[in-house]
């Protein structure tokens, strides 16, 4: 089942949402073996991607935010203990 711009149903979320949902994409994207799926993935990530540029102001903590969402569940929390440890040297 191919997607189409005009199949879509447009519904308003927070810029958080649309980051997770991209982010979502963006691992589906690299886990996908089926062709016929990772086009409509890929369909689907290019049209969350132009709303994020056209909606979502650039920031680095937005950045970083949407790169500790692709980490394995608990890394962030190593990274951080990591961090605190560093911090109290």
């Amino acid at each position: 089942m191919s997607a189409s711009v005009s199949d879509m149903i447009l519904v308003p979320i927070s810029p958080g949402e649309l980051i997770d949902r991209i982010t979502i994409l963006d691992i589906k994207r690299t886990r996908i073996a089926d062709v016929a799926r990772s086009a409509n993935v890929a369909f689907e990530l290019a049209l969350l991607r132009a709303v994020r540029d056209r909606a979502v102001s650039r920031s680095t903590e937005i950045a970083r935010l949407a790169a500790e969402l692709t980490l394995p569940k608990g890394t962030i929390h190593v990274i951080s203990d990591v961090h605190g440890e560093d911090q109290k040297l």
